[in-house]
Order: C-alpha cells, then structure tokens, then sequence
C-alpha cells in the first residue's frame, strides 16, 4: 500500500497509536479524522503528502512528527487536535507553506 486512503480510519475511536511503514508516501484527506483516542503517530520519511483534514479532530494527539520529506499538507489537517506540530519548511503546498504564520 503506497497511501493511507481517503477516511481509511475515521472516526476509529479504539486507535492510540499509529506507526506509518516506509512504503507510504501519502496520508489521504480524513484518513485519521476523529480518531478520539489517537495520541500517537509515527510518519515515515517516505510520505510526502498529508491531505485535507487527515487528522482533524484528534483531540488526544500529543504526540506526531511531520518529517522534512513531506512538501504538501491539506486545509485543516489538524484542525482541533490537542497538539499542532512543527510544519517542516519543505512544506510548499497547501494552506500550510510557505507561509512563516504557520510554522
């Protein structure tokens, strides 16, 4: 699997942890969303892109790192989560770079 579909794990509220393998290279728009209980990711420096709304409302999320491979994050990716990561400057697509507001 190159990708983590489009709502592949919404609204799984039994998910605490997520380890993304090296084989992904996109997270889809609501793959996480409202993923309740989610309190941490692992994102591989294979992925590139992070859609829409990927992890929005993951209130338990504490702990995620964006790696500087990824250069596209989607509107609202972490839109009401508990933490808001550190945005690699490799972003440059998305309502997330390149703008320094954001970072």
């Amino acid at each position: 699997q190159t990708e983590v579909s489009h709502k592949a794990f919404e609204f799984c509220d039994q998910v605490v942890k997520v380890v993304i393998p090296d084989t992904v290279t996109a997270i889809q728009s609501s793959a996480f969303a409202f993923c309740t209980s989610l309190v941490s990711v692992t994102i591989p420096n294979s992925v590139t892109k992070i859609g829409t709304a990927a992890f929005m409302g993951c209130k338990s999320l504490t702990r995620i790192n964006v790696p500087d491979s990824v250069t596209s994050i989607g509107g609202a990716a972490f839109a009401m989560c508990a933490l808001k990561p550190k945005i690699p400057k490799t972003v440059t697509s998305g309502p997330y770079g390149p703008s320094p507001l954001f970072r």
